[in-house]
């Protein structure tokens, strides 16, 4: 669940733990070519965008087109620099991008029927797209020279290119061949159309040699129409296919018959033409006037139906004109100061006419009406600073590196522009109830604004007084009588608005009531408190200071800080105050006697904007580090960091219901985030009983024997230590356990394979769980092939990491195998040192031993296992598996090694200086042993007759032989703790054959006979040195 804090009322207040990126306006068009589909389609990245819009309950959905998130849309293909941006006109999300070869685009087509995009760079090279699933069907290389035209034919199956070196070119996209090559041209090539009577099979081209030229596709043949002054910049032919009109930047319109090859009209439009349409005109009624003052006075349009062509130029007027009259039916002047238009089409999916301008703005007019249905910023170079407004803040405004105040629709990324400043605005502020606006920047004035209904804003006033740019502004918070700004030129000043308000209709001056000099540097930021009787202002000076409302006197100066203030705020309820730095910090200060009560630290870089949210409880802070970042103050920790930006954060702001938070950077990139915690709250909680179910699911299985199940539940719960008990069951518990792993692991997904191999890498890095995951290791390589384990992402690393730890495992068993022979020649010594006492006892001769297997000497030992195997099985059956004595020979040998190994082998330093010492100590051993023997033997020959002779022992010799028995197990106790390895090791050897009991049984007994009938004696100290034999045995 998530986090709360109980407040001194009682109350408990949730804390906000997570945002999510919920929409991202960044840019869509540089300048180039814009495409508006013809026919609506379903993108497959459609539905997601639409979702993403439907699923957030506080956003206005009321534009998505029918309110269906996957119904077909139509698209808007923008060129950005070197790639290409498809964007839904109903959501204004972008769906696809199609990337480029890193040059910017200089052309492009998309097929009538909407499924081919053809795009041409300045690398001359072409690319044909299916922009649907955002793949290149074909490259190639068109023409010398750079490509500045393009059209389609009605069939979507030709295309015509018309370059810069005069030559047009006519390929057949389908097949992917040039099908015509026309030469003629005597300078650049940009406009081109084809007949739309496929059957005509004519294409017509123009461009900055004056002349239009038409040319038959099946004879090859063409003519000439001359009537143009300059460049000719676009081409339409009428329904009929009887008439062509050209448009030119020689200010006219060219009517031409086709069937006479003659001009038969010449109209002129008194500006220089960049696009001519043609539009089917619906009849209309009479609308009412909708205009502001702030927008001039337009032509009417006629409310008779029927065919016109439009015109658009460099004057920024779009003209609708009679087609059989040639005179002018309706005009619009777009809003704004002097634009011109630089492209211009009509769209019949959408009944519109889209307008592009020379300073990235896209409008869709509508194509009777003319007026405009919607507004795209094509981008927004650098967001200074926004906050929001409308209704449910369903929109923002925002101040951009440019003269105009934006206004966005959340839903669909609308813009409308506000105009009146005539420099670039650096600041803003909105009154709580979203109704008054005001603005300030580099024109040295502040501008009030007031609105209706909280979109559509109109400048009512203008205060003049600053000597230099004014980079913060705030509004008061609790009436709107009054706002503040501070300026580069060191000063604040107090504005009326009262006078302005009341106006309404007309703009109005504004008056300073109060000015004080406040800082020594540039004044960053102001915040007024909450009860308007305080206002605080940060500097570059370092310090923060509070001045009275109704005087501007000043209250206090807050001083910490080691670099210039950026931002300063009042908490909504509490008596304190929050400043952030460029020294990368925010300090939270107390206003009653102004000492610093935290710092914040976390920021990689200067902090530039806060906010308090959550009712004064946490804090959200932007800065030059391109992150966002959430802060509870009660505990000084952060608790979220957002990052959707790639350079610094400049603004910030939350929304009245602290749900979204948006911020804008210098990337011109604005980024609107959701509060998540509730919903990942509760997706914890299901999280967690789907776990709880699944471990429950879990144990029964193992309770069960349901051992092949729980390795799938167990790699799916991530619990890597189950899944070894798990498989040490199957391995050693289970009979045909090797199989069902074989088929447990042929049916796991590529992901859960890679886990499985990530746990066995674990676990061959501990030698007691090494011999478990050697045997899986095993299954993998038989079960899975090469080919299948090569699409795993980390298999590289994975085998690169077991080979090591694998060499070490492999080593300490060879060890483990040559101490066991060690084992095996001992207890065979005495077992036949035994057999022999035996034959003495019954009175057989000296040489009877020669019926005895003959015995190994210790080289021969020691040669032969330097070349034994590594497998240790006898051959005999040990009831286990097949397959398990085939992988790891003896399990029971293998496993009691190797976890004897475990409590001192982690090191493998350390573990072999350990074995060192054990071999020492065996050798020691060993020699021991063979002395014995020695003597044994050389005493056994003269001694045969009296061990036959000798008399029964009384009592207290057998209670003497008793207790050198007692004292034997000691010793062999004892030589246990010392040999460590060897002797647990040793019986483990014992598993499949004799039982131990019996074994040490027999060693004790042959160990007793030889110390009484063959032990040397052991001279005094001093007497000198042993004989020779003894030094022979020892040397042995």
């Amino acid at each position: 669940m998530s986090k709360s804090i109980k407040l001194p009322s009682g109350e408990h207040v949730a804390l906000k733990t997570s945002f999510k990126e919920a929409g991202k306006l960044e840019a869509l068009f540089t300048g180039g070519k814009v495409i508006v589909s013809n026919v609506a389609t379903v993108s497959p990245r459609d539905a997601q965008a639409a979702e993403s819009v439907t699923s957030d309950s506080d956003m206005d959905t009321s534009d998505v087109e029918n309110g269906d998130a996957t119904a077909p849309s139509v698209h808007m293909f923008t060129t950005c620099v070197d790639m290409v941006k498809v964007t839904s006109l109903a959501t204004g999300r972008t769906v696809a991008t199609l990337e480029g070869d890193t040059e910017p685009i200089t052309c492009m087509a998309l097929s009538p029927d909407g499924v081919y995009l053809v795009t041409a760079s300045r690398s001359q090279q072409v690319r044909q797209w299916d922009w649907a699933a955002t793949t290149v069907k074909r490259t190639w290389k068109a023409t010398d020279g750079p490509v500045l035209g393009m059209a389609f034919d009605p069939t979507s199956t030709l295309l015509a290119m018309g370059s810069s070196d005069g030559i047009v070119k006519v390929f057949d996209i389908e097949q992917g061949y040039l099908t015509h090559s026309f030469r003629g041209a005597q300078g650049i090539v940009s406009a081109l159309a084809f007949h739309p009577d496929a059957k005509r099979m004519q294409l017509f081209c123009s461009g900055s040699d004056t002349k239009i030229r038409v040319w038959d596709l099946n004879t090859r043949k063409g003519f000439v129409l001359e009537g143009h002054n300059s460049h000719v910049s676009a081409l339409v032919v009428s329904p009929d296919g009887d008439r062509l009109l050209s448009a030119g930047r020689d200010k006219i319109v060219a009517m031409w018959d086709l069937k006479s090859r003659t001009l038969a009209r010449t109209i002129t439009t008194f500006e220089s033409l960049e696009a001519i349409m043609l539009v089917q005109r619906r009849a209309i009624a009479e609308p009412e006037s909708q205009r502001s003052r702030s927008r001039p006075q337009q032509q009417q349009p006629s409310t008779t139906a029927g065919p016109v062509f439009v015109t658009a130029g460099a004057d920024g007027v779009v003209r609708m004109w009679d087609l059989s009259t040639g005179k002018p039916v309706h005009s619009r002047k777009l809003d704004g100061p002097k634009r011109e238009i630089v492209d211009a089409f009509a769209s019949p999916a959408t009944s519109s006419i889209f307008v592009v301008t020379d300073d990235q703005n896209i409008f869709q007019l509508d194509d009777t009406t003319l007026e405009v249905k919607k507004q795209i910023v094509g981008q927004n170079d650098e967001i200074i600073d926004l906050r929001f407004i409308g209704d449910d803040d369903s929109h923002v405004v925002m101040a951009t590196n440019s003269e105009q105040l934006r206004t966005f629709d959340l839903a669909t990324f609308g813009a409308r522009l506000l105009y009146g400043h005539t420099d670039i605005v650096l600041c803003l502020d909105v009154s709580n109830d979203g109704l008054l606006l005001v603005s300030a920047g580099k024109d040295n004035t502040v501008r009030a604004w007031q609105s209706e209904d909280r979109l559509n804003f109109d400048c009512i006033g203008v205060g003049i007084g600053h000597t230099e740019a004014i980079g913060s502004v705030a509004l008061s918070r609790k009436t709107r009588n009054f706002a503040v700004t501070g300026s580069q030129d060191r000063t604040i000043k107090l504005w009326d608005l009262l006078g302005a308000i009341h106006n309404g209709s007309e703009t109005s001056r504004m008056q300073a009531r109060m000015t004080q000099k406040a800082h020594d540097k540039d004044i960053n930021t102001i915040a007024i408190s909450p009860n308007d009787k305080l206002i605080a202002t940060g500097s570059q000076d370092k310090t923060a200071k509070l001045w009275s409302s109704e005087d501007l006197s000043l209250v206090g100066v807050l001083r910490g800080h080691r670099r210039g203030i950026w931002s300063v705020q009042f908490s909504p309820v509490d008596q304190c105050i929050a400043t952030s730095s460029g020294d990368k910090t925010i300090k939270l200060w107390a206003l009653s006697d102004l000492s610093c009560l935290k710092t914040f630290e976390g920021h990689s870089n200067s902090v530039l904007k806060i906010a308090f949210i959550t009712r004064g409880l946490q804090l959200v802070s932007c800065g030059s580090d391109g992150l966002v970042k959430l802060w509870t103050i009660r505990t000084n920790e952060c608790v979220a960091t957002m990052d959707g930006h790639e350079e610094k954060v400049w603004a910030l702001a939350v929304s009245s219901d602290e749900e979204r938070i948006v911020s804008g950077g210098a990337d011109g990139v604005m980024n609107v985030w959701q509060d998540h915690t509730q919903l990942e709250s509760e997706e914890q909680h299901k999280v967690q009983e789907l776990r709880l179910e699944q471990e429950q699911e879990l144990s029964n299985l193992l309770r069960q024997r349901h051992y092949a199940h729980a390795v799938n539940l167990a790699l799916t719960l991530e619990q890597p230590f189950r899944l070894l008990g798990i498989m040490q069951s199957l391995i050693d518990e289970t009979e045909g356990g090797l199989g069902e792993i074989a088929t447990v692991l042929s049916n796991l997904t590529d992901d859960k394979r890679q886990q499985l191999l990530l746990y066995i890498r674990e676990w061959n890095t501990n030698s007691r769980h090494a011999r478990v995951g050697q045997v899986v290791l095993s299954v993998v390589f038989r079960t899975i092939s090469p080919q299948e384990l090569r699409r795993l992402p980390k298999i590289k690393d994975i085998i690169e990491s077991l080979l090591p730890y694998t060499e070490r495992h492999f080593q300490r068993m060879n060890r483990l195998v040559q101490q066991s022979h060690f084992v095996d020649y001992t207890w065979n010594t005495m077992r036949m040192a035994s057999a022999s006492a035996m034959q003495g006892g019954d009175g057989a001769a000296m040489n009877g031993r020669a019926s005895l297997p003959p015995m190994l000497s210790f080289d021969d030992l020691v040669n032969h296992t330097q070349h034994a195997p590594m497998a240790m099985d006898d051959g005999g059956d040990d009831g286990d598996n097949d397959e398990d004595d085939e992988l790891t020979a003896d399990p029971a040998t293998l496993r009691g090694g190797l976890d004897s190994d475990d409590d001192e082998a982690e090191d493998d330093d350390g573990d072999d200086n350990q074995d060192d010492d054990d071999d020492d100590k065996e050798d020691g051993d060993h020699a021991g042993v063979d002395e014995n023997l020695v003597a044994s033997e050389q005493k056994n020959s003269t001694a045969t007759a009296t061990s036959q002779a000798k008399p029964k022992k009384p009592a207290d010799d057998e209670d003497a032989e008793d207790d050198d028995e007692d004292e034997d197990e000691d010793e062999d106790e004892d030589e246990g703790k010392t040999t460590g390895r060897t002797s647990r090791r040793g019986k483990g050897q014992f598993k499949r054959g004799e039982r131990p009991e019996a074994v040490k049984a027999q060693s004790r007994q042959a160990t007793k006979q030889t110390k009484s009938k063959a032990k040397p004696a052991t001279p005094a100290r001093g007497s000198g040195t042993p004989s020779a034999k003894t030094t022979r045995a020892r040397r042995a």
